[in-house]
């Protein structure tokens, strides 16, 4: 499994104690990211889970190896694994509103239901890329709206911009800056001078 990087700012929203809650499909995308970090910090194991799971136990019959269905033949290792699945599964529930989770209670496996939580709230490859399109119309067409303060504009830049970088789009700090001083009003043209002038590609 590959292993992507985590943002710093997801860190900082994470309770290690609480599950992040996803509350309404608007913000799945944070949600997502969220929960990775919590499993992360929590139980990788659990992450392990969502990911690969369910864990099957195993039986080896001469030179095959097979499905072993007989709990009483279990070992350690499996019976720690079939645990982490259903703590897994506990905590995936915890983590979902309960109008959300009633829409997806046929679920039995962490797997199966986080799967169907990314496929109904990501949608297909089209809605991604149509998403992603958006998402960088936004960026590049971003100008001050009108009675923005300096700190209102450079929040509004920020959303707009880690709105972007949700599609792995990558967005280098001289590209974020320039945008950023381009969208300051003419009366702020002082302020853009002495900021490029600090800023080398």
């Amino acid at each position: 499994m590959t292993t992507s990087t985590i943002n710093m700012n997801d860190l900082e929203s994470v309770q290690p104690n609480r599950p992040p809650r996803l509350v309404t499909g608007e913000n799945f995308e944070d949600w997502k990211r969220c929960l990775k970090v919590f499993f992360y910090y929590t139980d990788y194991n659990q992450w392990e889970s969502i990911v690969n799971g369910p864990y099957m136990p195993k039986k080896v019959e001469g030179t095959v190896t097979l499905p072993n269905n007989d709990p009483s033949t279990y070992i350690e290792g499996d019976i720690k694994l079939l645990d982490c699945d259903k703590k897994t599964l506990g905590a995936l529930i915890l983590c979902l509103h309960q109008d959300i989770y009633n829409r997806f209670a046929e679920h039995t496996t962490a797997k199966s239901l986080y799967d169907a939580l990314c496929e109904f709230y990501d949608g297909n490859e089209d809605l991604k890329l149509d998403r992603k399109a958006q998402a960088e119309k936004e960026f590049n067409s971003f100008v001050r709206c009108k009675q923005e303060s300096l700190t209102d504009i450079t929040n509004h830049f920020l959303s707009v911009s880690s709105n972007l970088k949700k599609y792995d789009e990558k967005l280098g700090n001289y590209e974020q800056v320039t945008k950023l001083l381009d969208s300051l009003p003419p009366q702020w043209s002082l302020r853009i001078k002495l900021g490029e002038s600090t800023i080398s590609p």
